[in-house]
C-alpha cells in the first residue's frame, strides 16, 4: 500500500501503543511518540493547515524544523491535506507558507503564512510571536483529534529534499529499497542523525514508521561527540537499537561502534 494516510490510520488502530518516534533534543530530553499520539498531533495540525492557512491539495508548504519529533508529524500533516513538503535546507523566495522555530528566519521570510513551531520540547505555546506570524502552538489546540483526508487526496502529496522531487508512489519504493538494504521489521528502533532535507533523514524520521512500522530514534548531530554526557552508545543501548541510519558522508563516525551502520545514498 502506498497510502500514507491509509497506513497511519491502521497503526493508530493496530498498534496505537507502539512507539513510532523517540526524540532527543540538544539538552538530551526524550520525548516519545506511539502511532496513537502521533496521529492525535497529525489530524490536529491537518486541521490546521486546511482551516487555519486555507491549503489546499497540490500547494506547497516550506519546512524547516530540523531533525525533531515535529518534522514527521507536519510531513504526515502534509500527506493528509495532499501538500508538496519542502525540506531543502537551501533559502529561496517562495511564497509558500514557511514553518520554522526561527523568528528571525519567518520575519525575514517573504511567506504568505509564516508559521511559528514552539521550540517546547512538548510543543507548548511560548511567547506570542509578532503581529503577521501564526503561532501554531496556540491555534493548533482548537483543532479536534480526528481528520478524515479524502480518499486520493495522498496522489498531491510530494516531497522535495536537496537533491530531488518524490512523488507518493516514489517514497514508497524508497522505503521498501530501504528495508531491504538495511534489513528491517517492524517495531526494528532505527536510529539517525541525519537532517531531514536528505534522504536518509526523511526516510528514516517519517517514511520508514509510516511505510514499515520502524520506530524513528531521532538524535541531535553532536550527540556522537566523546565530551558529551550522554552518548550515541547511551541512546543505543536504552532504545535497545541496533542499527543507525545514515548519509555517506558519515559513515565513518560510526566506526567504533557495535552497530550496523545502514547508508541511504543521496
Amino acid at each position: 500500500m502506498s497510502n500514507p494516510n491509509l497506513l497511519l490510520a491502521a497503526a493508530r488502530q493496530e498498534r496505537g501503543d507502539a512507539p513510532a518516534i523517540t526524540w532527543y533534543g540538544a539538552d538530551r530530553t526524550r520525548i516519545e511518540l506511539s502511532y496513537a499520539t502521533l496521529a492525535n498531533a497529525v489530524a490536529k495540525t491537518a486541521g490546521f493547515l486546511q482551516e487555519e492557512l486555507e491549503l489546499e491539495p497540490g500547494d506547497s508548504l516550506r519546512l524547516q524544523l530540523g531533525s525533531h519529533w515535529q518534522t514527521p508529524v507536519w510531513i504526515s500533516a502534509c500527506a493528509a491535506v495532499g501538500l508538496a513538503v519542502d525540506l531543502r535546507s537551501t533559502a529561496d523566495h517562495s511564497a509558500a507558507p514557511l514553518v520554522s522555530f526561527s523568528l528571525t528566519s519567518l520575519s525575514q521570510s517573504p511567506s504568505a503564512a509564516p508559521v511559528l513551531v514552539s521550540a517546547n520540547p512538548f510543543g507548548l505555546p511560548g511567547d506570542a510571536p509578532p503581529d503577521g506570524i501564526v503561532d501554531h502552538a496556540r491555534e493548533v489546540m482548537l483543532f479536534p483529534d480526528v481528520f478524515v483526508p479524502e480518499p486520493d487526496v495522498h496522489a498531491t502529496f510530494a516531497i522535495r529534499d536537496d537533491v530531488g522531487h518524490y512523488g507518493v508512489e516514489e517514497v514508497a519504493n524508497l522505503s521498501s529499497q530501504s528495508q531491504r538494504r538495511c534489513h528491517l521489521a517492524a517495531g526494528t528502533p532505527t536510529v539517525t542523525m541525519a537532517l531531514p532535507e536528505t534522504r536518509a533523514g526523511w526516510l528514516t524520521a517519517w517514511a520508514l514508521p509510516i511505510f514499515l512500522g520502524t520506530h524513528a530514534v531521532l538524535c541531535p548531530p553532536d550527540l556522537n561527540q566523546p565530551t558529551e554526557t550522554k552518548t550515541l552508545a547511551d541512546v543505543l543501548q536504552q532504545e535497545d537499537a541496533a542499527t543507525i541510519v545514515t548519509s555517506a558522508t558519515d559513515r565513518n563516525q560510526y566506526a567504533d561502534l557495535a552497530v550496523s551502520v545502514c547508508v541511504i545514498e543521496q
